[in-house]
């Protein structure tokens, strides 16, 4: 399969893409609210405004503002219940449409979780929606997974103070009865776990390297993939093969958000700074990027069995500081029957535009 068997196009849709729902609708978060659109009309249907006092909800009409506060809904999902849960300012909500409104719920988990992954139809898991603490974590706390089942909220795993800063992704591998964690951000706590018998038993595959420090991973029936996420050194896509990994391809930066099913995965490269800044005017003022980053475009890409690596479309980043007002990327939706949606962030002409992708 090569590009022209991928149909991209632009949308009159507005905002950052979360989730699709099973309705049909495509929710996006667009300054302070959950907009709800029709995919077939792209007809707005319903808006939800979140829970920001006055004042936030007049600065957030403000871009810039709004990409300096980091305040943008991170992911959505739809359980088996049709609720749909959504992560957004260190907090997890719970949406009632019918009310319209978004209540907070106490998970317990510290910081806002980098991903929500589901698990389902592994052997020796029940079926689950898992994600784990992610945040800052300086001082190295104990690090924990929580899971959803039958509407409860449970930590199954932590890992011990020390152990790592925070976790990345969970991804279950139906194929090997198993699933993944993906931990970073040091190389001592960079690594790629597996996880057995309902998260019972938790073991390093893969550890100690910025070569094993991963966000996204693409699991097949034949193979295993993973993208590195290393800002200060080269990043390339890796296959997991007899306890190592080989290089499949390099990227062009390093690679924190994506969305795969079993067949085909899509993600993209990041524009980043250096891992750790050298001082006050560096960390808040500076848009140098990365030693890990090739140039100043967000890049999506396809990994497949039959293609390996394949850029798909590229977008430049806008020059503002990386830090301050965040980093150049390109964030998805779920895939449902072979369609997406994905939007470019803190880019240049196309920030916040949402393209439809079928393939």
């Amino acid at each position: 399969m090569g590009k022209e068997s991928i149909k991209i196009e632009q949308t009159r849709m507005r905002g950052k893409p979360l989730h699709i729902l099973r309705t049909g609708e495509l929710v996006t978060y667009y300054q302070g609210s959950l907009l709800f659109y029709d995919i077939e009309s792209e007809e707005l249907k319903q808006e939800m405004k979140l829970n920001n006092q006055f004042l936030k909800k007049l600065l957030y009409k403000v871009r810039i503002i709004e990409r300096v506060s980091h305040s943008e809904v991170r992911w959505m999902f739809q359980d088996e219940n049709d609720d749909i849960y959504f992560a957004y300012a260190n907090h997890i909500y719970i949406c009632d449409r019918n009310k319209r409104v978004c209540r907070e719920i106490d998970v317990g988990i510290r910081g806002t979780p980098l991903q929500v992954n589901t698990v389902k139809g592994v052997q020796g898991f029940d079926d689950q929606i898992v994600t784990g603490d992610y945040g800052q974590n300086n001082k190295r706390e104990a690090v924990s997974l929580y899971s959803l089942r039958e509407k409860q909220w449970k930590k199954v795993y932590t890992f011990d103070r020390g152990r790592i800063k925070h976790i990345h992704g969970i991804f279950a591998d139906i194929y090997r009865g198993c699933v993944y964690i993906l931990t970073g951000d040091l190389d001592d706590e960079s690594g790629i776990w597996e996880a057995r018998n309902n998260f019972s038993e938790v073991r390093p595959i893969l550890m100690g390297s910025q070569k094993y420090r991963a966000c996204q991973m693409m699991i097949t029936p034949k193979r295993i993939f993973y993208c590195s996420d290393a800002p200060s050194e080269p990043n390339y896509i890796y296959e997991i093969i007899e306890g190592d990994s080989k290089k499949v391809a390099e990227l062009y930066g390093s690679c924190i958000y994506g969305v795969a099913d079993e067949e085909e995965g899509f993600f993209s490269t990041t524009v980043e700074p250096e891992a750790t800044p050298k001082n006050f005017l560096d960390r808040y003022l500076s848009n140098k990027i990365g030693a890990g980053i090739k140039g100043r475009d967000t890049i999506v890409f396809r990994i497949s069995e039959e293609k390996g690596y394949e850029e798909i479309i590229r977008f430049t980043h806008d020059g503002l500081p990386l830090r301050l007002c965040q980093y150049g990327v390109v964030t998805f939706s779920n895939i449902v029957d072979n369609m997406f949606f994905f939007s470019p962030l803190c880019v240049k002409d196309y920030d916040r535009k949402i393209f439809k992708v079928e393939f």
